[in-house]
């Protein structure tokens, strides 16, 4: 979602990437090229900050095109239309991939601070399994990513980031909607963010990342 020199920054979910150091990274063109997950960063929330950040080196192909972030926060009282995208987990396996889902929906002014895994964004658009990372945008520009969907299978007492619950009606409100992470915790992310030493970048070569079958 940015570029860095010699490379670009992915941003998506800790989540997703779980303990992964390296992973294959899936154009639209359906190439899969090598990336480098970087380890979270040493914060006071860094334990709970649901973000990674993969570097992905640039190389000969054709520049990716790039999400614009959102330059200005959004102000959630107007309750603006947003987007939410993403790749759902299909039922069956499809020879070309997952289909693309975007959805839209109404950005909530719920959250005064962020909740635990530094979600501060609540959105009505649907999110389904799957579409974890993928952006949240306001017409083109990207103002966060998913992090999770509305109606959990076991629902629970959220906390902000502190680790204090949140009240019973608060509570009772994100269980109904999407949640995500916002642009402005991105670029935290971002600025704080050093591009890998050419020594990790080599051990890339080791992994073998095939394109997607046709």
């Amino acid at each position: 979602m940015g570029s860095g020199i010699g490379g670009y920054w992915i941003v998506t979910n800790r989540h997703v990437v779980q303990q992964q150091q390296q992973l294959c990274v899936v154009g639209a063109d359906q190439k899969a090229i090598a990336g480098l997950v970087l380890p979270a960063r040493k914060s006071k929330f860094s334990k709970d900050l649901d973000l990674a950040l993969v570097f992905l080196p640039r190389t000969s192909r054709e520049p990716f095109k790039l999400a614009a972030l959102a330059s200005q926060p959004v102000n959630t009282r107007l309750l603006p239309i947003v987007h939410s995208t993403g790749y759902p987990t299909p039922l069956k396996t499809n020879p070309d991939g997952p289909p693309y889902s975007e959805n839209e929906g109404l950005l909530l002014p719920l959250l005064k601070n962020p909740l635990e895994g530094g979600f501060d964004l609540a959105y009505t658009s649907g999110v389904q399994k799957g579409m974890s990372g993928g952006g949240v945008f306001i017409g083109g520009e990207l103002i966060g990513i998913n992090g999770t969907h509305a109606n959990p299978l076991w629902p629970g007492q959220w906390r902000d980031q502190d680790g204090k619950a949140v009240n019973e009606q608060l509570n009772n409100k994100l269980e109904l909607v999407s949640l995500g992470i916002s642009a402005e915790a991105i670029k935290v992310e971002l600025n704080a963010a050093v591009a890998p030493s050419a020594e990790s970048l080599n051990s890339l070569y080791l992994l073998k990342c095939n394109p997607v079958s046709p």
